[in-house]
This record gives structure tokens, sequence and C-alpha cells, in this order.
């Protein structure tokens, strides 16, 4: 699915009415947004910053 794409009301709808594979095309459509939101810096043994995907947080959202 394109970024510079809107998601269809359809999708929407048919997301808010359990529609499993709605629900799959919003979680793809919002994929970047999540996983920005669920980025966090770990820092190493040397005190060197790195940035982690929070792959606890992204399946709690």
């Amino acid at each position: 699915m394109a970024y510079d794409l809107l998601l269809p009301l359809a999708v929407s709808d048919g997301a808010r009415a359990g529609d499993a594979d709605a629900v799959e095309q919003v979680l793809l459509y919002y994929e970047g947004y999540i996983n920005k939101l669920c980025t966090r810096t770990v820092y190493d043994e040397s005190g060197c910053p790195h940035a982690r995907l929070d792959e606890h947080m992204k399946s709690r959202l």
C-alpha cells in the first residue's frame, strides 16, 4: 500500500466491524508509525546509544 494514499473508509469500517483482512490492512498502513512509536534508545556496555525496536511494545499496540 502506498504511503501517499489514504486508508479507504471501507477498510476502516471493516476493521471496526472485526474483518481480519481489514485489520491486517490497517496494521500494514500504520506499520511505519507504529515502529516509530516503539523505537527506544538503549545503551551498550560502553554507554553508546542505539535505537532499537521494542517488540513487546509493538505487540501491545
